[in-house]
């Protein structure tokens, strides 16, 4: 079940857009909620999670972005680690919308298995 914390601030980063596009100078652009993973490939959290264009910085990028899936490296060698661009996403959403956000998120996935609340799939 998503908090009303998390449901505001996945309405915050999409109302501000796609992280790297406004790093570069393009502020507004449209985007998706991106969850960071943890090492084994679980979602660490809603409140982990920035904002990425989609087609573009997310999925499906082109000869002028560097998409998030399947091109991690990559990605983060070209506009910083997942972590930096949270650490932006935070800082504008405390600014322009008031909502602070713990810098390490929540382990959603940790709390629903601990209820025996498995997602599958």
């Amino acid at each position: 079940m998503t908090t009303n914390a998390e449901k505001a601030w996945m309405d915050a980063i999409t109302q501000i857009g796609c992280i790297v596009c406004y790093t570069l100078g393009h502020p507004g652009t449209p985007g998706v909620p991106h969850h960071m993973l943890t090492g084994g490939g679980r979602r660490i959290g809603h409140l982990s999670t920035i904002c990425l264009c989609d087609p573009g910085h997310h999925q499906n990028g082109g000869l002028l972005k560097i998409s998030r899936h399947p091109n991690k490296a990559r990605f983060e060698k070209a506009y910083g680690s997942e972590r930096a661009l949270l650490g932006r996403t935070c800082h504008l959403v405390e600014q322009r919308f008031g909502i602070r956000a713990a810098r390490e998120g929540v382990d959603i996935d940790a709390i629903h298995y601990k209820l025996g609340a498995v997602r599958h799939g």
